[in-house]
């Protein structure tokens, strides 16, 4: 699970390269179902099990 400043972080860069026609659901989903590899770049990971090794390790 993305911390609350993470998910900023997600939400400032989807506003950044947000379509003409605006997000859909559909389109937000499909980000984090397909590009989420672009999405952990932007959290500054190299990748998606870089991103999942560091909440496995902060669990409390």
């Amino acid at each position: 699970m993305l911390t609350c400043k993470q998910l900023d972080v997600v939400e400032e860069m989807l506003e950044e390269i947000e379509p003409n026609e605006g997000w859909s659901e559909t389109a937000i989903n499909d980000m984090f179902w397909f590009d989420f590899d672009t999405i952990c770049r932007w959290l500054g990971y190299e990748s998606q099990g870089e991103l999942v090794k560091e909440i496995k390790n902060n669990r409390v």
